[in-house]
C-alpha cells in the first residue's frame, strides 16, 4: 500500500512539474515576440507620413528564433542590420553629387515602404523615372528651368523655405496611392538632420528581458 501512494504521488509530482515547465516555456517565447514586436513599434514604427516615415527594411530585418534542446530553451532576438538605418546616434546626410536630396514619400514609397522610382544603381534619376511613369502618355518633359519646374510634366515643384521643395503630382494623374489631398511624391532637400531614434534600444531590451524573467520566476 506504501508503495502504491508512493507512486502516486510521484506521478503528481511529475504531472505537475511538466505543468510548470509548459506554462514557463509558454511564458517565455511570448514574452520573446512581446520584446521583439515592442522594438518595432517603438524604435522602427511606420507610423506618420512624410519625411517622419522609416523603411520598413529596418523593421523586417529583426527575427525572432527559438532554440528548444528539453529541457532547455532559448531565445535569439536580432537584426542582420541596414547600412543606412543606423539611428543610435544623431547625424546630418547632405548631398555630395547633387544639389539636394531626393526623398521619396507618400506615392513614390509601396506600403512596405520600398522605393517605387528607384532610379538607375547609383540612386539617380528617380524623378524622371516617375516621371516617365506618371506621364506615359503625355507629351515628353521638357529640361528642368533654373527653378526646378517643368512644363509639361505630370509633375509639379513647390518651394518651401530655403532649403526644401516638394514634389506633387498635378491634379487629374492617377497612381496607386495618390489621393485627392495627398498628391506629395519626393521632398527635396539640401541636408537632413536624422534624430537618435534608436538610442535608448538597448535599455528598454533590458528592462523586458528583467521583467520577463521575474514573470518566470513567479511562474517556476
Amino acid at each position: 500500500m506504501a508503495n502504491n501512494n508512493f507512486r502516486t504521488r510521484a506521478k503528481e509530482i511529475e504531472a505537475l512539474l511538466k505543468r510548470r515547465h509548459d506554462e514557463c516555456v509558454k511564458v517565455f517565447i511570448v514574452g520573446a515576440y512581446d520584446i521583439h514586436k515592442g522594438i518595432i513599434q517603438n524604435y522602427y514604427s511606420n507610423s506618420g507620413k512624410g519625411l517622419r516615415r522609416i523603411t520598413g527594411r529596418a523593421a523586417n530585418s529583426w527575427q525572432v528564433v527559438i532554440d528548444k534542446k528539453p529541457p532547455n530553451i532559448s531565445a535569439a532576438i536580432f537584426s542582420a542590420g541596414v547600412p543606412y538605418a543606423n539611428q543610435s546616434r544623431q547625424k546630418v546626410i547632405a548631398p555630395t553629387k547633387s544639389k539636394f536630396l531626393v526623398i521619396p514619400v507618400g506615392a513614390a514609397l509601396t506600403s512596405a515602404g520600398a522605393q517605387r522610382f528607384p532610379g538607375d544603381a547609383n540612386g539617380r534619376g528617380s524623378i524622371a523615372q516617375a516621371e516617365r511613369e506618371l506621364g506615359s502618355r503625355q507629351k515628353a518633359a521638357k529640361p528642368y528651368s533654373k527653378r526646378l519646374k517643368r512644363t509639361g510634366s505630370p509633375l509639379q515643384w513647390i518651394k518651401k523655405g530655403s532649403d526644401t521643395w516638394l514634389v506633387m503630382a498635378k491634379k487629374g494623374i492617377s497612381f496607386s496611392g495618390l489621393t485627392k489631398d495627398d498628391r506629395l511624391m519626393f521632398v527635396l532637400k539640401k541636408k537632413v538632420t536624422i534624430k537618435a531614434n534608436t538610442r535608448g534600444l538597448m535599455p528598454y531590451v533590458l528592462g523586458k528581458t528583467n521583467a520577463l524573467f521575474r514573470k518566470l520566476q513567479e511562474v517556476s
